[in-house]
């Protein structure tokens, strides 16, 4: 992450980078000093990307409104960005874009809110976009996201509905990290239901075996 953020650093640096290269640059930027536990630069370089982006059709201004709303919640302003995920969602809407990634990340920033309804509601939207889509990979990962959506709301029945679906998707794509991931949540939601069994430990064992791989 630190690599490519001085990569983009150089781009934004460039007095001859185009506004539309330097607005994709510096929406990445701020990805990735998100990730480094920076978000208050990355919110001072979306603002600038902002400016820029009005001027560049529909499609920027929606991604930069989404990547503003998920550093703001990283810089602590918590009400502020559940405020900006529903402008981004309008945004995305209006430009005709994908929703998926807008709705799980949304649904990352609700479930820490403790808003576990509102987050499985769009864990479940994110789930149902990437279908449609055929983003099957991405739709595997919200599947799961919805399972351990279910775990905490205490439906145990949906949570385990869920994970064993896409523990499913995840062998089919030949991901057994993922797989295992899916297993453990699966098993969590059967011993809420009816206590650990031999073979939902032993489902766990080699769930953690495949991890340790």
């Amino acid at each position: 992450v630190r690599s490519a953020a001085g990569t983009y650093r150089d781009l934004l640096d460039d007095p001859g980078c185009p506004p539309l290269v330097w607005v994709k640059a510096a929406n990445n930027l701020a990805h990735a000093q998100t990730l480094l536990g920076r978000p208050h630069e990355a919110l001072g370089h979306l603002d600038r990307a902002a400016e820029l982006a009005a001027g560049l059709g529909p499609l920027l201004p929606a991604v930069i409104a989404n990547t503003r709303a998920w550093a703001t919640f990283h810089a602590g302003r918590l009400a502020d960005s559940v405020r900006r995920f529903e402008e981004a969602g309008r945004l995305h809407a209006a430009a005709g874009l994908p929703l998926g990634e807008h709705h799980q990340e949304y649904a990352d920033v609700l479930r820490d809110l403790r808003l576990l309804d509102e987050a499985t509601a769009a864990a479940r939207s994110a789930a149902a976009e990437f279908d449609r889509h055929g983003a099957r990979l991405m739709a595997a990962e919200a599947r799961l996201r919805c399972a351990g959506l279910a775990l905490e709301r205490g439906d145990a029945a949906a949570a385990r509905a869920d994970a064993e679906a896409a523990a499913r998707d995840f062998r089919r794509q030949r991901r057994p990290a993922w797989a295992a991931r899916a297993v453990i949540t699966a098993a969590e939601a059967e011993a809420a239901e009816t206590g650990y069994t031999p073979d939902g430990l032993r489902r766990l064992t080699r769930a953690a075996a495949d991890l340790r791989r």
